[in-house]
């Protein structure tokens, strides 16, 4: 005998969704290089340090610094590095145009070939021992004894 019809809606239970934790911003500081590999963390109001992973460069001179981090449960995420008004102020600059030392000697080193540039004028040194000097007047004084020596020396 066929089935009637039943009025009543059949309920199917259906899996709940995965809902991860919420994540949420915080500022901490950066300790260093954990054993495991990866970051060492402190959270603010936290005491024990922490492993995160990092979205951001960080270098050596980042050691101590103030961070933003992400956390996501268990996953903390470096997403910046908080520079002091001072470190922002030199970054807009760009680098420096001025050298000063006081000490006994510089030494620049370069693999491939060192340029010194102004304007018209270069000095290139290069890594075979070249050394090339451009300008568009080259002028060379001493005051005591100038001596030119090499294999040959060659003149115009």
């Amino acid at each position: 005998m066929p089935r009637k019809p039943s009025n009543r809606a059949s309920v199917v239970s259906l899996p709940q969704p995965h809902r991860s934790p919420p994540s949420r911003s915080v500022i901490g500081r950066l300790l260093g290089a954990a054993h495991e590999g990866g970051a060492l963390v402190t959270i603010d109001g936290e005491v024990r340090p922490r492993t995160a992973r990092a979205s951001v460069v960080l270098r050596p001179r980042d050691v101590g610094a103030v961070v933003t981090l992400l956390v996501h449960g268990d996953e903390i995420i470096i997403t910046g590095v908080v520079r002091t008004l001072e470190e922002v102020a030199r970054d807009i600059r760009g680098p420096a145009r001025e050298l000063r030392l006081d000490g006994e000697a510089l030494l620049l080193e370069a693999e491939r070939e060192l340029i010194l540039r102004c304007g018209k004028a270069s000095v290139t040194l290069r890594r075979d021992g070249k050394v090339v000097v451009k300008g568009t007047h080259v002028l060379q004084a001493s005051s005591g004894l100038h001596r030119i020596k090499g294999a040959s020396v060659e003149i115009n």
